[in-house]
């Protein structure tokens, strides 16, 4: 654990993406009247990550004993970004987000997992495996991945396999009408989600 915690410094990374959002919603004020109520579900899975983050600053600290600077030194606060496109919110960006919410569809072929690249179905669906190539190539530790999406249990498969990323939610094998079910599963009680932690990391997969 203090090995994974000095190597990765996942406080480090402080964005927390929403993606497949209508254009109009660039704020949590435009969250909160999106499609004319507050989005529960989403907000639940924001509380999550502040959740994570306290997880990690527990973590750190037992790490960084012996010298090592303070784990928030240099870490700057969370802030949480909206975007339409996966294009713009994530693979144009060369630091991995501290988590990411997809709110967008999913779809699978029966051989190949894809993902809305646009709110509602608009715009081209990417390839899954390719979101991840690109995830993968990034600087840090994506610690969170929420899919409310149809299929998302396809892309889960392929985004657990990235060295960067450490917990990742999506078990819908067929289509969905809602994505609270899916959120909810990725809102942890704390205890659940600091264990989720530290068995994510002692997977020797997650040293790499």
């Amino acid at each position: 654990m203090n090995e994974w915690y000095r190597k990765h410094r996942p406080l480090h990374q402080s964005r927390l993406i929403v993606t497949g959002v209508d254009e109009s919603v660039r704020t949590m004020t435009d969250l909160l009247s999106w499609h004319g109520g507050p989005n529960h579900a989403v907000l639940r899975v924001m509380s999550t990550c502040a959740d994570l983050r306290t997880v990690h600053l527990g973590n750190s600290l037992l790490a960084m004993r012996g010298g090592d600077l303070h784990p928030l030194m240099a870490t700057d606060d969370l802030s949480v970004e909206f975007f339409p496109t996966i294009t713009e919110g994530l693979i144009k960006q060369n630091e991995a987000p501290f988590a990411w919410i997809h709110v967008g569809h999913g779809d699978f072929d029966g051989e190949t997992s894809f993902l809305s690249d646009g709110p509602e179905g608009d715009g081209a669906y990417l390839e899954t495996q390719s979101i991840a190539v690109a995830l993968e190539s990034m600087k840090g530790v994506c610690s969170l991945i929420c899919l409310p999406v149809c299929h998302s249990h396809f892309s889960k498969l392929i985004f657990d396999a990235c060295k960067n990323t450490l917990i990742v939610s999506g078990s819908a094998r067929d289509f969905v009408t809602e994505i609270e079910s899916q959120c909810n599963e990725a809102c942890l009680p704390y205890s659940l989600l600091k264990a989720q932690v530290k068995s994510k990391i002692l997977d020797h997969k997650r040293h790499a």
